[in-house]
């Protein structure tokens, strides 16, 4: 009886222990486990092996991460890397590191693709009506979110509804040959003047022609083949949203509501809000005008701050505003996807 009742007493603990490990979280509807974050809300990646370690930890722990073909750049030919996240048609593709001396936002999409990735395999309710499983609780703290739980639980429940069947589609550094030190490609090419988008009339180091270098051409053949239903590109400094290039009529009230969607993500964390600009205003020759112009969805360039407001990058990602504009862009993505997919119900695509 007391061989029984000390086998009792270490299987009982054993159970104990492993309800409490720190690798394990409890999942309900019999839906598999959260892993543990890979990326964290304030990486900074400002090396293109940086940028390469930390997808290779993706690649490892989430099986809903599928790589794509990499580009190569244009001198060193370093990898220039894509990668889905989810299966079906492509809901939106974020994409940063055009300039790479605007390294801070090549973690902030590493962070939303390891945020939609976790909400795709947190499940949702279905025909088999598994319920949610909330983003990863350990002792009344969240994994992966530095917000309320039911703020993150909310969050991870849209993610799992809303691209259900659909996938997102992520090119973290389109520039590695100047990542963390030029503005240029190393050709000494600005590749956000390089595009198709009234190029002829763009100003500064534009390229000998449209998608003359291996970046663009590699991210506008990449979008061809896509054709995501949005495209959210991350910049920094200017603080604010953009999304206008040319749009009139239906189209332009629906991309004024996507774009009004993304803002309200951000609340007061971007001081300048949404700007417009007109064909004859703008600088050309971008990829957010690009996509515009060739597939009359909505595209919307997100600009972080920078010195302005923090004297520097590095103090920006330091503060206390960073993982909060982290958090605000996965729920920012969501936003546009969730609004355009309204007015394509309604058949305007």
């Amino acid at each position: 009886m007391a061989v029984i009742t000390r086998l009792g007493a270490v299987i009982l603990v054993s159970i104990i222990l492993l309800l409490l490990s720190p690798s394990s979280v409890i999942s309900p509807g019999g839906l598999p486990p959260l892993p543990e974050p890979v990326i964290p809300v304030d990486g900074t990646y400002r090396r293109p092996e940086d940028v390469y370690c930390a997808l290779d930890k993706l690649y490892e722990t989430y099986e809903t991460i599928t790589p794509l073909e990499s580009g190569l750049s244009q001198v060193k030919r370093l990898p220039i890397p894509a990668f889905r996240i989810g299966d079906g048609p492509c809901a939106l593709l974020i994409m940063s590191g055009i300039h790479g001396d605007e390294w801070p936002v090549v973690g902030t999409v590493l962070y939303m693709a390891e945020q939609y990735a976790r909400g795709m395999i947190s499940g949702a309710p279905g025909e088999t009506g598994a319920a949610p499983q909330e983003p990863g609780t350990r002792s009344g703290k969240t994994v992966g979110m530095s917000g309320a739980l039911a703020d993150a639980a909310s969050l991870w429940r849209d993610i799992a509804v809303v691209l259900r069947g659909r996938s997102v589609v992520v090119v973290p550094v389109l520039n590695p040959d100047g990542l963390g030190t030029s503005r240029y490609n190393g050709r000494g090419v600005d590749l956000n003047r390089n595009f198709d988008a009234g190029w002829a009339k763009a100003i500064g180091k534009k390229g000998s022609a449209p998608e003359s270098e291996a970046e663009s051409k590699f991210l506008a053949d990449l979008t061809r083949r896509e054709k995501p239903d949005v495209v959210i590109a991350f910049h920094c400094f200017l603080d604010c949203v953009f999304w206008t290039y040319d749009q009139e009529g239906e189209t332009l009230k629906r991309d004024e509501e996507v774009a009004r969607s993304v803002i309200e993500a951000y609340g007061d964390l971007l001081q300048g809000g949404l700007q417009t600009s007109s064909p004859a205003e703008s600088v050309h020759g971008g990829y957010k005008d690009w996509f515009i112009k060739e597939f009359r969805r909505p595209g919307i360039t997100v600009e972080a701050p920078g010195r302005d407001r923090f004297g520097s990058l590095e103090n920006m990602v330091k503060s206390d505003f960073w993982p909060r504009f982290q958090e605000a862009s996965v729920r920012a993505g969501l936003n546009a996807v969730k609004t355009f997919l309204r007015y394509a119900q309604g058949g305007l695509q």
